[in-house]
């Protein structure tokens, strides 16, 4: 593989100048060491054109990779928090606090228009976000988790998947950007507070298929999106906007389903998700599948149906 020296010494060399703001090290990296591959003087050596384009559609996808786009200096972060300041705050769990705050983050839409345009040419909006902080000194699991969100949810572009908005990773400190949901989580309407009482059988109705939507989405294989298996789905993980459009959120635990692998079911180490809602047959095999995250939804079927938490 070409080293980055090597990758700066050929961009100097022979790069056309008007690419130089726009191009990146780790594609052209990837971009160089194909053209090379193509000279080889051995015939036998030199790749197929399948392998070429397979490549190269795998050089596009590395360059148009949202996630270049969309990371937030930490003091961006603070300064609108006025340095994660109580008065922000929207709950705090295991994995940290939430706050809510006025950034000004990408437009997602224009994400899918990225066409050799650097960070600073992408329209930016102002926008009410939340602001997920993990604890100082996260365990291993905690930071995985940070990791495989940003990677899953800046593959995913619907309208019932909470959206990516930016992120943080520095000095030890792990921060995730979303869309901010007005009206909470479907758990905040089930957890006594009679909030669920609110809402007709139309209504819930809605929400249990903007779930099964988003569900769905990440179930299918389609490109520049893998099959996604959430692993933690309930009422706390669906959030709802103004007008009540349900988005499946918090990809922690979830996983890409092996492109190469033919079976459906896929093997764990460990039982991961909330107890309530684990699939047992998850439980008891460690096997998960897409239909896991089908018995976790029905579980959050019933919990609507009766107004109360499992």
């Amino acid at each position: 593989m070409i080293t980055n020296d090597v990758v700066q010494e050929e961009l100097d060399k022979i790069i056309d100048p008007h690419l130089r703001k726009q191009i990146d090290t780790a594609s052209l990296r990837r971009f160089i060491d194909l053209a090379h591959k193509c000279l080889k003087q051995q015939l036998m050596q030199r790749p197929t054109m399948d392998r070429i384009m397979k490549e190269l559609e795998e050089v596009l996808e590395l360059h148009a990779n949202p996630m270049d786009y969309l990371e937030v200096p930490l003091s961006e972060m603070k300064r609108v928090t006025n340095d994660f300041n109580e008065t922000y705050s929207l709950g705090s769990g295991g994995f940290g606090k939430v706050y809510r705050a006025k950034l000004d983050v990408l437009n997602v839409q224009s994400l899918s228009s990225m066409e050799a345009k650097c960070k600073e040419e992408l329209p930016k909006i102002s926008a009410t976000v939340a602001i997920k902080r993990i604890i100082n000194g996260a365990d291993e699991l905690s930071k995985q988790g940070f990791l495989t969100e940003i990677q899953l949810l800046s593959r995913c572009k619907h309208p019932n998947v909470v959206s990516l908005l930016g992120f943080s990773k520095e000095k030890d400190e792990l921060i995730v950007v979303y869309e901010y949901a007005s009206k909470g989580s479907l758990g905040d309407y089930l957890k006594g507070n009679g909030k669920i009482l609110n809402l007709t059988w139309a209504q819930r109705l809605q929400i249990f298929l903007d779930t099964a939507k988003g569900i769905n989405y990440l179930h299918t294989d389609m490109e520049g999106k893998p099959r996604i298996i959430h692993r933690d789905i309930k009422s706390d993980n669906i959030l709802l906007d103004k007008n009540l459009n349900a988005k499946v959120g918090d990809f922690g635990l979830s996983r890409i389903h092996p492109v190469k692998q033919q079976t459906s079911t896929i093997y764990a180490d460990s039982v991961v998700g909330t107890e309530t809602y684990v699939d047992p047959e998850y439980w008891n095999t460690f096997k998960y599948k897409k239909e896991t995250d089908i018995y976790s939804f029905g579980v959050v079927l019933f919990e609507v149906l009766s107004g109360r938490l499992a």
